[in-house]
């Protein structure tokens, strides 16, 4: 069965203290925490910003239901802080009944990030 891998992105967006979801092209800060995408698939996180400095902190989040009828909850989360050479990767995860991932800055100042949502599907 064939592999079909498709692509949310955002380049060079800047990320403030707003909770921004990357789940949009380009992002939203929009109802963020509650954006409730339903493509089903396996789903990967990617963000890189060469803009960081000592002393920033972001924290990166992804939602998802249980089931249809359930809320969303917080179900993966990190940060990334300090200066940064390596791109951020989540592990993939199998999304698809309400899902979303978000940005947001914590400390410092708001910098310019790039990211991809990666999705296999079939």
């Amino acid at each position: 069965m064939p592999t079909n891998m498709t692509f949310r992105t955002g380049n060079a967006v800047t990320i403030t203290a707003a909770e921004t979801s990357l789940a949009v092209n380009g992002g939203s800060t929009a109802a963020a925490g509650v954006q409730t995408l339903t493509n089903k698939g396996i789903y990967s996180l990617w963000l890189s910003s060469t803009a960081m400095a000592k002393g920033d902190e972001y924290r990166w989040r992804v939602y998802e239901k249980t089931s249809t009828g359930a809320t969303q909850k917080l179900v993966l989360s990190g940060t990334v802080s300090d200066t940064q050479s390596e791109s951020m990767v989540t592990p993939q995860l199998m999304l698809g009944i309400g899902w979303n991932m978000t940005l947001q800055r914590i400390s410092a100042t708001s910098r310019t990030w790039s990211w991809t949502i990666r999705q296999c599907s079939t």
